[in-house]
């Protein structure tokens, strides 16, 4: 079984505690928003990188985090909350004169 630490990964047995294969993790390019991540366990390792403007990056932006892009409750900014229903607006006026209701 693939185990590893923030600098090595290794192979350990499933049925007792013998180890194999030690290494250091690597591969990857760290960036200033997120660390190098080893091509041999997916682990993140090592230092953020310094700060480099180029078109990808942006000083204003704190390192991304490893979730889903939207919460179960995102929904885009005009859908209506699923507890309210959209408002209604009322018809407006062809003629340009403000409408009057029938009493």
């Amino acid at each position: 079984v693939l185990q590893y630490n923030e600098t090595n990964h290794w192979y350990k047995c499933s049925k007792c505690d013998a180890t194999n294969g030690t290494e250091a993790h690597n591969g990857g390019t760290a960036t200033c928003q997120e660390k190098a991540t080893c091509t041999v366990c997916s682990q993140e390792y090592g230092a953020y990188a310094a700060h480099t403007p180029a078109p990808r990056c942006c000083s204003t932006r704190t390192p991304r985090r490893r979730s889903t892009p939207h919460s179960p409750n995102s929904r885009p900014r005009n859908a209506a909350s699923p507890s309210q229903p959209p408002e209604k607006k009322p018809p407006r006026s062809t003629t340009g004169a403000p409408s009057q209701k029938n009493l």
